[in-house]
């Protein structure tokens, strides 16, 4: 090997490549990074906020390369909102809804919740960023990720209760409350808003898994399910490894 000043010169085989050629993506990891980026941008500025020359910046292309993949803003928004619903922070999550109908398929459900909206994911504070812009919006990001929820964890947990009640495992005189389901959603979402923010908005006075505890406890008892049933079905300890994995 050739030296100058003592310093060896790589040969060609083990020079970097040009810049050019190691940042050179083919077109669907190209539309990934753009759509990567509007998810960011979008839930900074909102739709109508964000431009698509900054959207073209923030994902490192020109305007003319943007239009080659996405036909106009519009059409970039809607292909983040189907990657949102596609997101692998819920992945996990999703083997519950294979389970049987059940008080304690609900306690599982609801515990996971509970553990993805306090767990620091920037993935997951983003969508929850895209969410908040979108109801002090036009709520057309929020009406899709509502319908999707109805209509995978609400619809199990909705099957869980009416099973809990054809067991005899809801407290005497309660009977099933249509918006039961969508009540718990809420009271999580807005703990999810909560802790949104690099430090969590609210002191809860309490440790992570206390605050998750108490949520979960809270949303079973509105749901109308007995004390004793809730004492046998719902045992955080043992949803660690499952959670665990999720994260």
């Amino acid at each position: 090997m050739i030296k100058l000043n003592d310093s060896p010169v790589p040969s060609r085989a083990q020079r970097p490549a040009p810049k050019s050629a190691r940042f050179r993506l083919n077109g669907s990891a190209r539309r990934e990074e753009i759509i990567a980026a509007a998810r960011t941008l979008f839930s900074e500025r909102g739709f109508d906020g964000a431009t698509t020359r900054e959207l073209a910046e923030r994902a490192r292309v020109s305007e003319a390369l943007l239009f080659k993949h996405f036909k106009n803003k519009r059409a970039i928004y809607l292909a983040m909102l189907e990657a949102c619903l596609k997101s692998d922070s819920w992945a996990q999550g999703y083997r519950l809804l294979a389970l049987k109908p059940s008080a304690s398929t609900l306690a599982a459900m609801l515990h996971f919740i509970g553990e993805k909206v306090t767990t620091p994911d920037e993935d997951m504070r983003t969508t929850h960023r895209l969410l908040a812009r979108s109801l002090s919006e036009d709520g057309e990001f929020a009406r899709v990720i509502f319908q999707h929820v109805d209509e995978t964890w609400l619809g199990k947990m909705n099957a869980c209760l009416r099973a809990a009640k054809r067991a005899g495992e809801l407290r005497e005189g309660v009977a099933l409350h249509p918006c039961a389901s969508w009540l718990a959603q809420h009271v999580f979402m807005m703990l999810a808003l909560t802790h949104t923010p690099a430090g969590c908005a609210v002191d809860y006075t309490v440790e992570r898994a206390r605050l998750i505890r108490e949520t979960v406890l809270f949303c079973l008892r509105g749901m109308g399910l007995s004390e004793a049933v809730i004492a046998d079905v719902y045992v955080p300890d043992a949803y660690a490894l499952f959670t665990a994995e999720s994260n």
